[in-house]
């Protein structure tokens, strides 16, 4: 019995330190119809004040979407992930904070975005509204947050 462990033990290690190979070329640009190449600089307004989301990574499968066991993803599912920096203004002044975002649909575009600042929590629910353009609504869990529709361009 102690062999039966000691080998379930030693396969679950091996696993969990498999990487596969990595090309060291960048990934080609990821693009969904009719809003276009995701990857870069959006900029607008959200609620009436400056918004600036920079789209730094595109995952397919992105591993902070669904409810995860050690490695093993256990419930949910793994959508396709944004990862950046989101600029807003706070008290008047821009505060940039990092982001995840999980692109929920392709067909229509609709994408969540998260993210925690030193004040609250940040959500947006963008959409497609044609190429190159987002709109949407978000909120903030804090009194003093932006709240209302989002409106943005890619630069």
């Amino acid at each position: 019995m102690k062999r039966v462990v000691m080998l379930v033990l030693a396969l679950l290690v091996a696993m969990t330190g498999c990487e596969s190979a990595s090309s060291s070329m960048p990934p080609p640009p990821i693009s969904y119809e009719p809003v276009g190449e995701l990857t870069g600089t959006w900029m607008g307004t959200w609620a009436g004040s400056p918004l600036t989301l920079v789209v730094v990574k595109y995952e397919e499968a992105a591993p902070y979407s669904g409810l995860y066991f050690g490695p093993w993803l256990i419930a949910g599912v793994q959508y396709p992930g944004l990862t950046g920096v989101l600029t807003f203004a706070s008290s008047g002044s821009p505060t940039s904070v990092r982001f995840d975002g999980w692109i929920y649909s392709s067909r229509p575009f609709t994408a969540f975005v998260q993210a925690r600042s030193l004040d609250g929590d940040l959500y947006l629910r963008l959409l497609a509204g044609g190429t190159g353009v987002l709109i949407g609504d978000g909120y903030s869990t804090f009194g003093w947050g932006p709240k209302g529709p989002v409106e943005l361009a890619h630069q």
